[in-house]
């Protein structure tokens, strides 16, 4: 009908993708439909410290997921890993999703290649592990999660109770998947527009292709190893890793990407910027206490004038705020705003959001920001703000 009407003739491969689309669903549905779940197996050393690691997790809980060996300090490697492996033969159905092997140290940590070679299983070992990570991979095998959800899970749950860890993740190069079945077309059109709204000096865009579910989870994890992906956008709805997904939609509404714009914005160097401020402003009491306190605030300027301004002009704008605050509080502060009768006529509506939301800064400093200085602010938003794309 399309061909007749516009007289055109659309590409196999273009069917093919329309219909993937329409299959996705169904696939999902099935998935859902599945009642295998992924095999949790805890191995330590120790007579019961594995069995009483997961009796412990399954009575928090009250579940039956979950199988322990434990492994005598006299009882051999060889003799410890046939034990494994029989636990596994004997109810090798149970290990048909996959295996999540957990260990404390050592050997233990070898297993798990010999077993997926020995045995044809899809295996993935994580060492060093704690109560909470168990709990962790018993309660997302409970719900269904796939092999390769669990073990990105219990990675961040380990990770997160590591400091020395944690201290490498924050030098991790922010990322947003922009998908479609292609990676390109759409995501191209997607790219186009959330480009104006990041500083890509510190967040990329990778366009990726969507086809198959599982191997795009198991492009995200790889992507994980080296970026800390703030959200996925795209055509196909997909939840993972608790990672925020914006539709297409979402991406051409202006107040939607805005919340995008906000969830990426780096984060302003608030520490940094109080240390130099530290010795300078001595008129406003706790500098830590404002510079939250006008973060706060310019935030919500934006949000209910819909703008976005990039990072560094809201550094300014805080600068500004703070530099204003000591200077009314000195009396060192009198500006003129040139033409100021004219241009407050004409950005009536910006200005009063202003002058409404800062109400609270005025109270708490006890003094009164001058329409002069409102214009000011009006204007380092007006003329800074993101002008997107159509």
């Amino acid at each position: 009908m399309i061909e007749e009407t516009y007289s055109v003739e659309i590409p196999f491969e273009e069917i093919g993708f329309i219909t993937l689309f329409l299959t996705k669903q169904e696939e999902v549905e099935v998935a859902q439909k599945q009642e295998e779940m992924t095999a949790v197996m805890v191995l330590m050393h120790g007579k019961t410290t594995a069995s009483s690691m997961l009796e412990t997790v399954k009575e928090l809980l009250e579940t039956t997921v979950g199988v322990a060996v434990n492994m005598p300090l006299t009882m051999k490697v060889q003799e410890m890993y046939q034990l494994v492996r029989q636990t596994i033969e004997e109810n090798k159905e149970a290990y048909q999703q996959g295996l999540l092997i957990l260990t404390d140290m050592g050997s233990l940590n070898t297993f798990g290649n010999m077993l997926a070679e020995d045995l044809n299983l899809r295996v993935k070992t994580l060492p060093m592990v704690s109560t909470l990570v168990v709990l962790e991979a018993v309660r997302m095998a409970s719900i269904g999660r796939t092999l390769e959800e669990m073990y990105q899970s219990c990675q961040t749950v380990l990770k997160s109770s590591t400091k020395q860890l944690t201290l490498v993740d924050t030098k991790k190069k922010k990322a947003i998947l922009v998908t479609c079945f292609t990676g390109e077309g759409v995501a191209k059109k997607l790219e186009q527009r959330i480009l104006p709204v990041v500083d890509s000096t510190k967040v990329k865009i990778i366009p990726l292709q969507f086809l198959h579910r599982e191997a795009f989870k198991q492009r995200i994890d790889q992507l994980m190893e080296t970026y800390d992906i703030k959200a996925i956008v795209g055509t196909v709805e997909f939840d993972y890793q608790n990672i925020p997904f914006y539709t297409t939609y979402d991406i051409f509404n202006d107040e939607k990407l805005l919340l995008l714009s906000n969830q990426l914005e780096e984060e302003l160097p608030i520490n940094e910027i109080i240390q130099s401020l530290t010795g300078t402003l001595k008129k406003v009491g706790s500098i830590q206490q404002l510079m939250h306190f006008l973060q706060k605030l310019i935030r919500q300027i934006k949000n209910q004038l819909n703008v976005m301004i990039p990072a560094g002009v809201e550094t300014g704008m805080l600068l500004h705020l703070a530099f204003l605050i000591e200077g009314l509080q000195t009396g060192t502060i009198v500006r003129e705003f040139h033409g100021l009768e004219v241009y407050a006529k004409k950005n009536r509506m910006t200005m009063d959001v202003i002058k409404v939301t800062l109400i609270p800064l005025e109270k708490h400093y006890q003094m009164a920001i001058p329409e002069d200085e409102i214009a000011y602010i009006a204007q380092m938003i007006i003329e800074n703000q993101v002008k997107l794309p159509i």
